[in-house]
């Protein structure tokens, strides 16, 4: 018995050691990598996906290229994506929207967590492009 309580005691401070952060450089930011795009093509761009996935891969990000309908009446290409604890998140937001206007989608809204019944968890992007 006294050895089942010296072990949950041990247990107990290395969770509470490693949740506290010691050892850690806690000024440093933490990288998660780039985000997953998911991306919807609608109208024209469709028939020119190549480009748009070409140009998102080409800078390092893992690109699904997914069907379905647009989940509300949109006009102009958008983008969802969820703020996360990854200080790069909205400089990627950022250099998506810059690698999509270099090959002509010029106006893009951005919705962060969710539209209609499309919603995306961190490290995923919704790209979709009409």
């Amino acid at each position: 018995m006294q050895i089942l309580k010296i072990s949950l005691i041990a247990i107990a401070l290395t969770i509470t050691g490693c949740s506290s952060g010691f050892g850690i450089e806690s000024n440093k930011p933490i990288e998660l990598g780039k985000p997953k795009i998911h991306l919807y093509l609608y109208g024209q761009v469709k028939s020119s996906s190549d480009k748009y996935i070409e140009v998102l891969r080409d800078a390092g990000y893992e690109v699904a290229l997914r069907t379905g309908e647009l989940p509300t009446d949109e006009t102009k290409s958008f983008i969802i994506h969820s703020p996360g604890i990854n200080s790069s998140h909205y400089s990627d937001i950022q250099n998506i929207v810059e690698l999509l206007q270099s090959v002509g989608i010029n106006e893009i809204v951005e919705y962060q967590y969710s539209r209609g019944k499309h919603s995306y968890t961190q490290r995923h992007v919704g790209v979709y492009l009409l």
